[in-house]
């Protein structure tokens, strides 16, 4: 079975199983049962955990031909260490419990969503150009410069996917917002990937673009 198949299969099961609604769901409680089921679709992978003496949260995951997946992290990467559920930041883990981001329009930026356009522009005119290193690990890419990086979005999410900065209700409501200006909340899918997790000030998500994406809540 393909891998990538082999691995939403397996996030399918247990969230049928347990009743969970995410990746980060699963991440966060039933990563043991999705790697499980991942080993018994895919004969290669291999099951690991966190060392006893490593300082973060504790984790199962597997590793297929070099590579280390988990169910937030189905592009694989080659360091365990940056599978998504270690890189996450306390303000990433929230907005992705609480399923939605806060945004003010009148300091993020225009309504312009398209990936390649925003992401193009941080890295070219805003000079952030650790976020083709953010996303490459993201994405687990080994040629790792910008052009790749929007071939990988568009692999991952189509032609017109989206790309959106998101910051916690509290942050943002603090120092994103003018006079009078309440944050917009947006829903998170479910599919969405961390592109760059700049902790507190914000988090640059993508995702496929769909007519519920457009929503907010």
């Amino acid at each position: 079975m393909d891998i990538r198949m082999a691995m939403e299969k397996a996030t399918l099961k247990v969230k049928e199983d347990f009743e969970v609604k995410s990746a980060f769901e699963i991440n966060d409680g039933y990563c043991d049962f999705w790697a499980q089921e991942v080993m018994e679709l895919v004969p290669t992978a291999i099951d690991h955990g966190t060392p006893e003496d490593f300082d973060g949260p504790g984790h199962v995951w597997v590793e297929i031909d070099g590579k280390h997946y988990d169910a937030e992290t189905l592009q694989g990467v080659k360091d365990w260490k940056d599978l998504a559920v270690f890189r996450k930041s306390k303000e990433v883990n929230q907005m992705l419990k609480d399923g939605k981001g806060y945004r003010c329009e009148s300091y993020m930026g225009s309504a312009e969503r398209r990936a390649a356009i925003i992401v193009r522009y941080e890295v070219e005119e805003m000079g952030n150009e650790h976020i083709i290193e953010d996303a490459c690990e993201a994405l687990g890419l080994d040629d790792c410069n910008l052009d790749n990086v929007l071939k990988a979005i568009e692999k991952e999410f189509g032609p017109d996917a989206m790309a959106i900065w998101l910051a916690t209700k509290e942050y943002a409501s603090k120092y994103y917002c003018g006079p009078g200006e309440r944050p917009t909340a947006i829903l998170i899918p479910k599919d969405a990937v961390i592109i760059s997790d700049l902790k507190d000030e914000g988090a640059l998500f993508a995702w496929k673009r769909t007519e519920k994406t457009d929503l907010k809540s």
